[in-house]
Parts: structure tokens; sequence; C-alpha cells
């Protein structure tokens, strides 16, 4: 049996069947959008908050450790 014949015979035993899956594929898909398309209203409607954020950040100085801000060391490449 081909593969055509199986598919043919697939849809004469189960008619509609693919109607069905598009329509459920169709209606996930839309309801998706619908609920992003919400979102973006509610989000273009609500004031921006103003977030608390701590103070700046600090560096640790670890002697030994702590590399950043020191003088960078120049490494020579020798190319062949």
């Amino acid at each position: 049996m081909s593969n055509t014949e199986r598919q043919r015979l697939f849809r004469q035993r189960h008619p509609g069947y693919y109607q069905r899956l598009h329509a459920n594929r169709r209606a996930a898909s839309e309801a998706g959008i619908a609920t992003i398309e919400q979102e973006k209203a509610l989000s273009a409607i609500a004031p921006r908050v103003m977030l608390m954020l701590p103070a700046p950040v600090e560096t640790i100085d670890i002697p030994g450790m702590t590399t950043i801000g020191s003088a960078a060391i120049p490494v020579f490449v020798e190319r062949g």
C-alpha cells in the first residue's frame, strides 16, 4: 500500500479530522495573539513605576586577587 492510498483511506475513515485539527490550532493561535494585544494595551495605559534600586555598587579590593583597575601587564606573542 502506498503512502497516497494510506492517506486516502485515513481521510475516508476520519472525515473532518483535518478541519478540526486546523481549527484547534487556529483558535489557540488567535487566543495567544489576543492575550499579547491585551497585555500591550494594559502596559500602554499603566504609568511607569520608578524602581527603587540600591546605591551604586562599590568594588571590593582584595590584595593579590583584585585585578580590576590595576595596570595592564603587556603580553608579547611571537608570530612564527
